[in-house]
């Protein structure tokens, strides 16, 4: 579990400027390894990974999704902030009005 501030929102709806974003806690598990510190790129869904990448047809995802909080994993495009990704999100975000 990590918890982020909030610099930039490009979609979605949070109304707090911190959340808490959940990966799971080994790469070979398709977790995403944080550094303290550094700034990312975070894309997130409300579904956990937990539920659907080990028990797809089972409920147990539906008690690790909480207000606020997000998932992500390595295979999603989160990354280490970068002025060219930003550029690209914030042009999206400006079509989309």
């Amino acid at each position: 579990m990590f918890k982020f501030e909030i610099i930039e929102k490009y979609k979605g709806t949070v109304l707090l400027d911190t959340l808490t974003i959940y990966t799971v806690p080994k790469a070979a598990s398709c977790g995403y390894k944080f550094e303290k510190g550094k700034t990312y790129i975070v894309y997130g869904s409300k579904k956990s990974d937990i539920g659907f990448m080990f028990l797809p047809d089972a409920d147990i995802h539906k008690n690790l999704e909480k207000e606020n909080t997000f998932w992500t994993n390595h295979c999603t495009r989160t990354t280490e902030y970068n002025k060219l990704e930003a550029d690209k999100l914030r042009k999206v975000k400006m079509k989309r009005g």
